[in-house]
């Protein structure tokens, strides 16, 4: 039972960025950490009234056992949900600064696992920050942030785990371009495509570049690049060991 409006399917777990085996407790802290940054007093989009209809609707739909089953029943398996992507979204989430710092204080996992997020996208690190202090559900960080990280590949690029893994490989090496470039193909294609043809396609296009804008030719290189775009080398030649 995906919702039609328009030319988009609304996915109701979509909606509220959770997965769709999100326990009760999850689905409760999405929403309010979601109406909380679409709230009229705050969010001044055009689309405010339209976004928060769609966010009760969900949360009046999934906080219900008897509505969920019956709409989980007729849940299609969508390949994508027309969205369009983009790499300007900042967050705009409320929670407490100082909560967090005190949570990764005792939970310091919690900064690594958001480094990971970030690097994808900041709006799903806010996303990810408001939730788990929301759920106070420190222990289980890890697969709370593989939740939202793969609803929002999937929002973005489909349910081929094939096309997710490349998605995610380019947001990592910021390789912003060629991800808007996929997502397009996605979104006008669908995600049951010939990956290795629109992979090799895509990076023929929109190649690897060293920051001085030349083109790395070698799948080392571009190896390299990936590293210090995830932020685990430094320097290229931070790499090397004299060995002399």
């Amino acid at each position: 039972m995906v919702i039609s409006m328009g030319v988009l399917s609304v996915n109701y777990y979509d909606v509220l960025g959770v997965a769709r085996n999100a326990d009760p407790a999850v689905i409760r802290a999405a929403y309010k950490v979601l109406v909380q940054k679409y709230h009229p007093d705050r969010y001044s989009g055009s689309d405010c009234k339209e976004k928060m209809t769609w966010l009760n609707l969900a949360f009046e739909t999934l906080s219900d056992a008897n509505l969920r089953r019956v709409y989980d029943e007729g849940l299609k398996d969508e390949s994508v949900n027309g969205a369009c992507f983009s790499a300007e979204d900042s967050g705009g989430f409320i929670f407490s600064s100082s909560d967090w710092e005190y949570a990764c204080k005792y939970t310091p996992e919690l900064k690594e696992i958001d480094v990971r997020l970030a690097a994808i996208s900041a709006g799903l690190s806010g996303f990810f920050r408001a939730l788990i202090l929301e759920t106070k559900d420190f222990h289980a960080a890890r697969q709370v942030a593989a939740d939202v990280e793969l609803n929002y590949l999937q929002r973005y690029f489909g349910s081929n785990p094939k096309i997710v893994n490349y998605a995610r490989d380019l947001l990592l090496s910021k390789r912003l371009e060629a991800a808007k470039e996929l997502n397009k193909v996605v979104t006008r294609l669908g995600s049951n495509l010939d990956v290795e043809a629109v992979t090799s396609k895509i990076n023929s296009e929109f190649p690897v570049e060293y920051s001085s804008g030349s083109k790395i030719e070698t799948p080392a290189e571009e190896f390299v690049v990936y590293l210090i775009g995830v932020g685990l080398v430094v320097s290229i030649s931070s790499m090397f060991v004299d060995l002399s």
